[in-house]
């Protein structure tokens, strides 16, 4: 598979107010871990200064190798993480709304490490990495937040999918939902279906603790 440098590609741009109420997107936003953890002032500014944008199935997203330059945050529909392993595109991982992706521009990585494709129709608050560095370097907690999302990203990358599990969503330390086991980092509960790799996970964040 030949690959070159591309930019987010595919999307029909819309602005915040034209397909959904910029209101309903505040409230989507606000239950966003870790956005959920920003004022409303912060929330707003979000979405004054981002887009939404929607993709048809099956249609790319960006491209492993591309430019880096957006968050993503899935408001509709689910998409599928694909990596290129030994010539062929391989699901890492499959998300759905209020997941987020495109954890690069969070962290010191300037290409995608994964493809992004949409599963079925999806609508996604595009939101820039200018922005997001913004919002963290004004809030050391939602800095560590986001450090621990992007090496939760990073152990997701080296860690094989089996056959079985390739239409599930992979969860190491990601967003707060109801669940049974909890974890250190904020009193936050978080699922995780290995909780082998989800201990691993958390061994390595003992110096943000």
């Amino acid at each position: 598979m030949a690959r070159g440098k591309w930019k987010d590609v595919g999307c029909i741009r819309y602005t915040c107010f034209m397909t959904v109420k910029r209101d309903e997107i505040i409230a989507f936003l606000h239950n966003v871990y870790p956005l959920n953890f920003l004022d409303d002032h912060e929330i707003s500014r979000i979405v004054e200064e981002s887009d939404l944008v929607y993709f048809d199935p099956q249609k790319i997203i960006f491209q492993e190798d591309s430019k880096a330059g957006y968050l993503y945050i899935i408001f509709e529909g689910q998409i599928e993480l694909l990596k290129e392993k030994k010539r062929a595109l391989v699901g890492v991982n499959y998300l759905k709304q209020g997941d987020l992706f495109g954890l690069e521009v969070v962290g010191e990585l300037e290409s995608r490490q994964t493809s992004a494709r949409a599963v079925d129709r999806v609508l996604l608050v595009r939101i820039s990495k200018n922005l997001i560095r913004e919002i963290k370097s004004r809030n050391l907690r939602i800095d560590q937040m986001f450090e621990i999302l992007n090496n939760s990203y990073k152990s997701l990358l080296v860690f094989e999918v089996k056959d079985d599990v390739r239409r599930e969503t992979i969860h190491f330390a990601s967003r707060p939902i109801r669940s049974a086991c909890f974890c250190g980092f904020w009193d936050l509960p978080v699922w995780c279906p290995y909780p082998c790799l989800l201990l691993f996970f958390l061994t390595q964040q003992e110096l943000l603790i």
